[in-house]
């Protein structure tokens, strides 16, 4: 009871996946979010009326300003300013009152119960253990002077105690007057001008950092300052000072990291965007004058001001901008959409292959969005060159087809031109590469092959760059800031589809080249299994996949499918090998002992069983399609007449004699369904003569094509004339009639030799 509890939800959510998977509702829904997005993804609140224009140009004509508006800064000149307000803010330090109270505090209570220890006359031994318990950082010596171990006279020592003490507790006050901090490196990292300012009970006060010591700097200047208060001191006094001075050592100002960064970022968004106001009437652009980066600031300025006074001005304006947008995604997609319905129906049919090119559709236009939004993402490298055309194209190409890749190459060509500014060379340079990415990988086998366009198309996009810069007279460094992302793009876009093909592939359920090949090693475990448990099913499997190979390559289909479908078309025998005729030894025929209909049963198990070990095993889908289609919805002729002969006709239905099916689908099913029946029935020829098995291949042919079992595969009459003419040379060569050797002559050179 519980696996079917847990079975019936996973079969309902196969099924809804299945109806959405070929939904035109959800087909139009995919359509309409596609192109929304398409259209949030282009560039909004900007006219292109000068975007023809670059740095370097003659203007051809005199502009002159419309109205008055403020010039926007660069990125290059506002980030360099946001930077140094940035800087200019000075790091923060919070000052500490209660540290160096503290500390004296401290102090205090040290000499205090050095003194209360001397006045007790408490022993030696237990005067140091309880010093120690302190856990002060003082060396033996130290405090055997602290309590006057050596001492010849007690008033002289407490003399020097108390002298002891005024010294240390002026230096811990002229220390902490000013502050201490940790350590002073990690503030001077984060000024420029040398100053820094501390808040101290409300107030605030700049000061230079010089003027500041950290603990070492401290411990470094004691000794010196040490000497100046205690002159005429024995060296073991100057010692116990500068250790007890140090023990009680401890910083008071600290970096407020959150109130810098506050204040810096404060001082970043009161940089003004502008830098200059043009008035109405000014000239902006001479004729015949060479446009500077300044003259191009101005200009896209104008450009962004016409289409925010243009969108204020009518509410319909902006309205307009939304609908002409969503037309170009629209006209782009629907090239796309078109292009399947009329050409590819069985991609347009699936939804999920839709949606996967919905993705290789939107990737590249996010990418170029974003580059367009922000210019100066790679500095002074033209980052228009990193948009991923070339990658989609290839992911398309090697899991779909190459035509395909093609034409989502052009789509994307005009929609990253439009999101770019309706720019000519980043999209041309673009759809050019991606057209040789789909000619480098359109029949990629190996893993290895994507080594050449690994070469070939940075070399690409180096040439074109360059060619289209030198067409419009742009200077060798602009060539240069354009080849580096451009041969960036065109090494990254190969390494990236070789990490991303088994992704979509295992989301999508798409089966590529690639993985049909390694399908193909004849050491697969199932391959394995099938040569040892039905000998004759593999060496017919190998048969069948020579003779379907040959034939899809006759008719352009795919040759790789059909051949690996064959070697696994028929693993469901392996249950019941020996009731499959080309596994049965002579006189040994388990179908003697019963009924034609449950022979019937047995012989179309097969195909269910086949796609049990397939799911398994985890065969791709194209796969286990070729298992149940390879059949169709064949009549098993012998057993239905055998079922005929013992009883009634009438009695006797159809349909309990024929395979399960589907009919074929495909080109590559329905091949393996030919080659599958051509094999069987030209090994049954007592005479395998050139003639006969011409004969038997368009008897089978005409066979299938009378009961209706190719119609939903697309072949036509020619391709099945291909079809035929490519299997009869292939079983010429494995049936061919060998001379008969005379008795005890093995070799055809010891035969006699004509005269």
């Amino acid at each position: 009871m519980l696996n079917i509890h847990l079975k019936k939800p996973y079969i309902r959510w196969r099924q809804i996946g299945r109806q959405l998977n070929t939904s035109a509702r959800a087909k139009l829904a995919l359509c309409i979010v596609v192109v929304v997005l398409l259209s949030l993804l282009f560039p909004r609140g900007e006219s292109f009326e000068f975007s023809k224009l670059q740095v370097g140009m003659v203007s051809d004509k005199e502009i002159i300003a419309p109205f008055t508006f403020n010039v926007l800064k660069n990125e290059d000149e506002l980030e360099k300013q946001r930077a140094a307000a940035r800087q200019s803010v000075p790091p923060i330090l919070d000052y500490d009152p209660t540290v160096a109270s503290r500390q004296r505090a401290r102090l205090d209570s040290l000499f205090e119960w050095v003194t209360h220890a001397l006045s007790n006359e408490v022993p030696d031994s237990s005067s140091i253990a309880s010093l120690k318990k302190l856990k002060l950082p003082l060396f033996e010596e130290t405090i055997q002077l602290l309590l006057g171990t050596e001492a010849t006279s007690k008033r002289r020592h407490l003399r020097m105690l108390s002298q002891l003490k005024q010294t240390c507790n002026k230096l811990l006050t002229d220390i902490y007057s000013l502050g201490l901090l940790e350590n002073k490196q990690q503030i001077v990292s984060k000024t420029t001008k040398g100053v820094v300012i501390i808040r101290r009970e409300g107030e605030e006060k700049t000061i230079a950092l010089n003027q500041i010591v950290d603990v070492s700097e401290a411990k470094t200047m004691l000794p010196e300052k040490i000497r100046k208060f205690l002159p005429n001191s024995e060296d073991r006094v100057l010692k116990a000072c500068y250790e007890i001075t140090t023990a009680f050592l401890s910083p008071n100002l600290s970096f407020n990291e959150t109130k810098t960064a506050q204040r810096r970022e404060q001082a970043v968004a009161s940089v003004p965007l502008y830098k200059r106001t043009i008035l109405a009437n000014e000239r902006i652009l001479a004729s015949h004058q060479v446009i500077t980066q300044e003259d191009m600031d101005v200009l896209k300025s104008l450009a962004k001001a016409k289409a925010q006074r243009e969108i204020q001005r009518s509410l319909w304006r902006r309205y307009l901008l939304w609908f002409g947008r969503t037309l170009v995604s629209l006209f782009s997609v629907s090239i796309l959409v078109l292009y399947l319905y009329c050409f590819k129906k069985q991609i347009y049919n699936n939804n999920s292959l839709l949606l996967l090119l919905s993705i290789m559709a939107i990737l590249p236009t996010a990418i170029a969005s974003f580059v367009a939004t922000n210019p100066t993402f790679m500095g002074v490298y033209r980052s228009e060159f990193l948009v991923p055309i070339a990658l989609s194209s290839m992911l398309v190409t090697v899991l779909l087809e190459a035509e395909i890749g093609i034409i989502l190459t052009f789509v994307n060509v005009l929609l990253v031109g439009c999101v770019l500014g309706y720019h000519f060379q980043s999209p041309f340079v673009s759809g050019l590469c991606g057209v040789l990415s789909v000619y480098l990988v359109r029949n990629v086998r190996h893993r290895r092959q994507f080594y050449r366009p690994m070469i070939f198309l940075p070399l690409a996009y180096a040439v074109i760059i360059t060619a289209t810069d030198l067409l419009r007279f742009s200077s060798f460094s602009a060539i240069s800031r354009g080849i580096l992302p451009g041969m960036l793009n065109g090494f990254l876009s190969p390494v990236l589809t070789i990490g991303l093909l088994p992704v979509f592939e295992s989301i999508f359920g798409i089966t590529t080249n690639i993985t049909l090949l390694e399908l193909s090693d004849l050491n697969h475990p199932l391959l394995r299994d099938l040569a040892i448990k039905a000998p004759g099913t593999y060496n017919h499997s190998i048969i069948v996949g020579s003779l379907a190979e040959a034939a899809a390559e006759a008719i352009g289909a795919n040759s790789l499918l059909a051949r690996v479908g064959s070697y696994y078309h028929d693993i469901g025998k392996m249950e019941k090998p020996e009731y499959f005729v080309e596994n049965q030894l002579k006189g040994k025929n388990p179908h003697d002992k019963l009924s034609p209909s449950m022979s019937s049963l047995i012989l179309a198990s097969h195909i269910k069983e086949g796609c049990e070990l397939a799911d398994r095993y985890k065969l791709p889908r194209v796969i286990k399609d070729i298992i149940r289609q390879h059949h169709g919805r064949t009549v098993m002729s012998y057993f239905y007449h055998r079922a005929q002969e013992r009883g009634d006709k009438e009695e006797v239905k159809t349909d309990r004699f024929q395979y399960p099916g589907p009919r074929p689908q495909t080109k590559e099913a329905a091949i393996v369904m030919l080659a599958d029946s051509v094999e069987a029935a030209t090994r049954s020829l007592p005479q395998k003569t050139s003639s006969r098995i011409k004969e038997t291949i368009k008897e089978v042919v005409q066979s299938k094509l009378s009961q209706s079992e190719l119609d939903e595969s697309d072949l036509t009459l020619r391709d099945l004339n291909k079809i035929s003419e490519s299997f009869l040379p292939i079983l010429l060569g494995i049936f061919h009639v060998r001379v008969e050797y005379p008795k005890g002559q093995t070799d055809a050179d010891s035969l006699p030799k004509k005269r």
